[in-house]
Order: C-alpha cells, then sequence, then structure tokens
C-alpha cells in the first residue's frame, strides 16, 4: 500500500512489495482497504501433506510466488499472485488447462472455506461444479492474478466466480471460471446413505 509516497507492504516481505506495486494488485488493494494477507498454505481446512498444489506443484519451477489476500471483513472476495513455471506445461510454453482448473479450484475453495470458517457455518465447503472457459493461452513464466468472488450463499450451496490475467496489464484474461460448493456438515453420529 502507498503511504506518504513509501511502500508499506501488507505481508512486509520484499516479494509483496514488488506484487503490491503491480497494476491489478495496487487496484483490488485499493478498492479493499481492509484486505489482509492469506495464509497460502495450507488453505483453512486443509494440510499441506498430500495436497496437489502445496505437496506437488508449489516450487519455483511449477506454480512460485504465491501471495493471497482475503477482503475483510465480509471475506466474499480474494486475490492471488501467483507465478506459472516452465515444468507446468500442456503444449510447449503454455500453461497446462488442467493446472488453471485446480489453481482456480484451490482459490475459490480456499476462499469458500475462509468465508466457512469465519461464519462458523459448522462445515465443511465440497466443490460440486467447476466450469473453466479458457480464454487464451497462458505462457509460461506470466505472474497472473485471480480474483475470486462469492457471488451468492443459497442454504447449503455458495456460487463463486473467479477470473485469471495478466497481473502487470490488468488487461489481459487468461481465463474464468465459476464454482458451485456444497457445504457438508460435520454428523454427530454415523448417517446412514
Amino acid at each position: 500500500r502507498r503511504v506518504h509516497g513509501t511502500t508499506q507492504s501488507t505481508w512486509g516481505d520484499p516479494r509483496a512489495q514488488v506484487m503490491e506495486t503491480l497494476p491489478v494488485v495496487w487496484d483490488w488493494l485499493r478498492d479493499h482497504p481492509q484486505a489482509v494477507p492469506l495464509a497460502v498454505a495450507p488453505c483453512p481446512g486443509t494440510s499441506q501433506e498430500g495436497n496437489l498444489i502445496w505437496s506437488a506443484l508449489a516450487g519455483p519451477n511449477h506454480l512460485a510466488d504465491w501471495l493471497m489476500w482475503v477482503e475483510k471483513p465480509s471475506l466474499q472476495e480474494l486475490l492471488a499472485v501467483v507465478t506459472i513455471g516452465s515444468n507446468v506445461v500442456g503444449y510447449t510454453n503454455t500453461a497446462h488447462g488442467g493446472l488453471i482448473a485446480a489453481v482456480f479450484d484451490e482459490l475459490t475453495g480456499c476462499l469458500c472455506s475462509s468465508w466457512a470458517e469465519s461464519y462458523a457455518v459448522g462445515g465443511s465447503p465440497y466443490t460440486a461444479n467447476l466450469t473453466v472457459d479458457y480464454r487464451r493461452p497462458l505462457p509460461v513464466g506470466t505472474r497472473v492474478a485471480i480474483m475470486a468472488k462469492i457471488v451468492s450463499v443459497e442454504g447449503r450451496k455458495v456460487n463463486i466466480t473467479a477470473t485469471c490475467c495478466d497481473a502487470r496489464s490488468g488487461t489481459l484474461l487468461y481465463s474464468e471460471c465459476k464454482a458451485l460448493y456444497v457445504v457438508v456438515y460435520r454428523a454427530t453420529t454415523p448417517v446412514d446413505l
């Protein structure tokens, strides 16, 4: 964040200072002045061990430089910045489409889990449906900004939309996502299905 002409990072580390000066990040943080950093790995309700994103795909040649912020106090919007590495390709020099879907699933799930934990809904959200629209190939080495937003909550159903765009320009849209999560309540006694 800019404070009287100087940069004061919400994370307190040099990576964040650089990323917070990116136009997309800067604009989002300006529009969400109460946003706070969110622990990147693991997201609420998950464990790093065995997690596809955090144990298998996080790293310098895969998904690097993860930073996330969540909007407070409602916890209904999230911004993540990540660099797509060279070891996650589908076609030459292009990020694998399945990777993009997995990142959307992780981040929309992280937002939904943060929301559910904060509002003590008493259950865990699970992905019921995830639809990704790919708008253009995503080159490796690209730093992207992924913005997710809870658009509605209907009983146990939570609808989330997300976009993935170039973090430097903010104008190149790579992909969009619609996700439906269903909150599964923890049973106190065994339940017959």
